[in-house]
C-alpha cells in the first residue's frame, strides 16, 4: 500500500508545481483541523443538551465559528475571505448566480462540503453588503432631452 501512495506522490510532483503541492497539503491539513473543531462543538453541544441547557444548537453565522471557550463568536479567517471575494463581486453589479458561478470555479465550498449554492450567497449578501441593491429586470431607458419651446 505504501508503495501506491509514494507513486501518487511522484505522479502529482510531475502534475503540480511544488509550491502547489506544498500548498494543497496545507489545505488538506487544514481541512482535517477544520473537522476535529466541528467534532468539537458537536461534543459541547450533546454535553450542553446532556445538561438541559436551552441553547439555539443552530451553526453560527458563515464567517464567524465557536470560539475556544465555546461560548463567543470569533471570525473564520477562510469564510471571511470568501465572503469579502462574494461582496466584492456583488459591488461590482454580478448577480447572484454568476457569484455562485465564480465562487465554484475557485472551489469554495459551503461548511458541508458541498458547491455553493444562490441561497448561501444571498445571505453573505444581504448580511455583509445591505447597501449594495440591484434592480431586477431592465433599467428604464432613458428618455431623449426635451427640446425647449
Amino acid at each position: 500500500m505504501a508503495k501506491k501512495s509514494s507513486q501518487l506522490s511522484l505522479d502529482l510532483e510531475h502534475v503540480l508545481p511544488a509550491g502547489e503541492l506544498k500548498e494543497l497539503s496545507k489545505l488538506l491539513s487544514a481541512g482535517r483541523s477544520e473537522l476535529a473543531r466541528r467534532e468539537k462543538i458537536k461534543r459541547t453541544h450533546r454535553e450542553l443538551r446532556r445538561r438541559g441547557v436551552k441553547f439555539g444548537g443552530a451553526m453560527p453565522p458563515y464567517g464567524k465559528r465557536v470560539g475556544a471557550d465555546g461560548k463567543t463568536l470569533e471570525d473564520d479567517s477562510v469564510e471571511q475571505a470568501v465572503i469579502a471575494f462574494v461582496v466584492a463581486l456583488r459591488r461590482q453589479r454580478e448577480t447572484y448566480p454568476r457569484i455562485v458561478e465564480l465562487c465554484n470555479a475557485q472551489g469554495f465550498r459551503n461548511r458541508v462540503g458541498k458547491p455553493f449554492s444562490k441561497s448561501l450567497v444571498v445571505l453573505i449578501c444581504e448580511r455583509d453588503a445591505p447597501d449594495v441593491k440591484i434592480p431586477r429586470g431592465r433599467r428604464p431607458k432613458s428618455k431623449p432631452p426635451q427640446e425647449a419651446a
